[in-house]
């Protein structure tokens, strides 16, 4: 079998322990099936990238992309597909652990399938639980609940929670509206037809988006919780930076602008700041009354994100 099956593409940013242990993983479960891996480093240290040049120098199904600066989340995977041999793109997240040959399940089904499909597999956090890993498209009534934290009291409610699929244990194969970018498998053609991510989004909501033009375009997106593998990051919730809360903000507003149009976006704005303005006093008195600094910090993130305005730019 000499034609490349699936194209992993993997962004890697920062240190390279979570690389290693994903591309280890990885490699150890994954058999009858031909693959290359595309790791497009963004901004990481020159040793780094001679270590990775040295561990993985006689593995000739394994490729680095080095970029100088953080080209951004949607850039560098499109820039790993521009190279890619394979039939198929597994966009895979650096700080995922295999813990069994989940790239051969998910390619034997979608093979089965006639649909054009983007698939997602079931996540894990670290302990075994159940990560969050899908969702449905915001609707106002949702950016209401979600705004408010309401969804909250009512985690099972598909009227109310659009993260509902999460909550009910999902164990058969069903079509959602997005997966998490953790993994997102997909036909390589399908994925050039859309052009690959939308590029403005420089960090999160690049999969919501991509979904989001898929299903427009006729295709499905399946949640495939017959298999699954571990993301450590989806476990975190110490990551408290500038950077994480601006580009969420950012990333929301373009989303809302290509959803929403007329009245209709100026009520999801109106939602989306109403939102950050509630935060603001919730988390500054709880982080007084607790002594957590971390969500201090939190209240004036949210007070910065109010000034970040309707980004209307391609």
């Amino acid at each position: 079998m000499n034609s490349v099956q699936v194209s992993i593409i993997i962004v890697n940013y920062g240190g390279i322990s979570k690389l290693i242990e994903c591309i280890d993983s990885l490699t150890e479960h994954t058999q009858n099936i031909n693959y290359e891996i595309i790791v497009v480093n963004n901004e990481i240290a020159e040793e780094d990238i001679n270590r990775l040049l040295n561990k993985y120098k006689q593995r000739s199904e394994i490729k680095f992309l080095n970029n100088r600066n953080n080209t951004g989340f949607a850039a560098a995977n499109n820039q790993g597909v521009r190279i890619a041999r394979g039939k198929y793109i597994l966009l895979l997240n650096n700080d995922t652990v295999f813990t069994e040959n989940s790239l051969l399940a998910i390619y034997n089904y979608v093979e089965s399938q006639k649909d054009k499909l983007i698939v997602g597999c079931k996540l894990l956090n670290e302990d075994g639980t159940v990560q969050i890993s899908v969702g449905k498209f915001d609707t106002l009534s949702y950016l209401f609940f979600t705004n408010f934290f309401l969804y909250k009291l009512f985690p099972r409610n598909e009227k109310i929670n659009k993260y509902f699929y999460n909550y009910i244990d999902l164990k058969k194969i069903t079509p959602v509206d997005y997966v998490k970018g953790a993994f997102l498998f997909i036909s390589r053609d399908e994925f050039l037809k859309l052009n690959g991510f939308d590029e403005s989004f420089f960090f999160y909501g690049e999969e919501t988006e991509l979904c989001y033009r898929f299903k427009k375009s006729g295709g499905k997106v399946i949640y495939f919780p017959e298999t699954s593998i571990i993301h450590t990051g989806g476990a975190s919730t110490g990551d408290i930076s500038w950077f994480k809360f601006k580009n969420q903000s950012l990333s929301k507003l373009r989303m809302y602008r290509k959803q929403f149009k007329g009245y209709k976006l100026i009520i999801a704005l109106s939602l989306h700041y109403t939102g950050l303005l509630f935060r603001v006093p919730l988390y500054f008195f709880s982080g007084v009354f607790s002594l957590n600094f971390k969500m201090i910090k939190k209240s004036y993130y949210y007070i910065k994100q109010i000034f970040i305005l309707p980004i209307f730019n391609k």
